[in-house]
């Protein structure tokens, strides 16, 4: 995911981040409407290209929180 920051501060490195892992098959995944996809053709269309729109509602929960960790601090 993009959503991890890749500049947190840890020690005097401005540029850290972090990793979650842990035991994915102990993770749902509820899904809350089926996948929509739409496909854009006016967008696109002066350079004959078509673009594609996904919708999807879904959520995650840990069935034990046991099962996952989250480690800082890492430094490229």
């Amino acid at each position: 995911t993009n959503s991890i920051p890749i500049d947190q501060t840890h020690g005097t490195a401005i540029d850290a981040s972090t990793i979650i892992t842990g035991n994915f098959s102990e993770l749902v995944i509820g899904v809350r409407q089926s996948m929509r996809i739409e496909l854009l053709r006016e967008t696109y269309a002066a350079n004959y290209q078509f673009g594609f729109l996904a919708h999807l509602r879904a959520d995650v929960q840990p069935m034990h929180e046991e099962s996952f960790v989250k480690i800082s601090g890492i430094i490229p």
